[in-house]
């Protein structure tokens, strides 16, 4: 990833600042200098090391997504900016806001085939999550399950 702004280098963490130029993703990224805060900072796999995400654009398509770095074994995680997502697509331009979500439990919404909204039913997650939403609209969760980060539709 190439964060080329020694102020925001400055502004994070000594556990990742240190480690940044060893990371390496298969794509060119680069910090969304729009999202505040310009980074998350939680443990969110469950393993008591902090992890960190960024909000990143892919330097060609500048298709924006979220870079998460697990603090225990760096191991990178592309979710948006050019690789789809579940049924969200590949293109995170529609996130506004972002922020940690501690709650454990979540009201994960539940729909038909077609598409109808059956109801809602709430459902445990064992950590913290990413909420991810455009202002005044839905909001939603990345969250650790079974070893990978998945979607959890919360609200319409």
């Amino acid at each position: 990833m190439s964060i080329d702004d020694f102020k925001f280098v400055e502004s994070l963490p000594d556990w990742i600042a240190f480690k940044l130029d060893d990371i390496k993703t298969e794509k060119v990224l680069i910090l969304d200098k729009e999202m505040n805060p310009f980074y998350l900072e939680t443990d969110l796999n469950g393993d008591d090391k902090l992890d960190i995400a960024f909000c990143v654009k892919d330097k060609l398509t500048n298709k924006k997504g979220i870079l998460i770095i697990h603090g225990g074994d760096f191991k990178t995680f592309l979710i948006g900016a050019g690789n789809s997502f579940a049924h969200v697509g590949d293109d995170f331009k529609f996130v506004e806001l972002w922020k940690i979500y501690k709650d454990r439990a979540v009201e994960l919404m539940e729909f038909a085939e077609n598409g109808d909204i059956l109801g809602s039913k709430e459902i445990k997650i064992e950590n913290d999550a990413i909420l991810v939403s455009k202002s005044e609209s839905a909001s939603n969760l990345i969250a650790w399950q079974n070893d990978k980060y998945v979607w959890l539709h919360t609200g319409d």
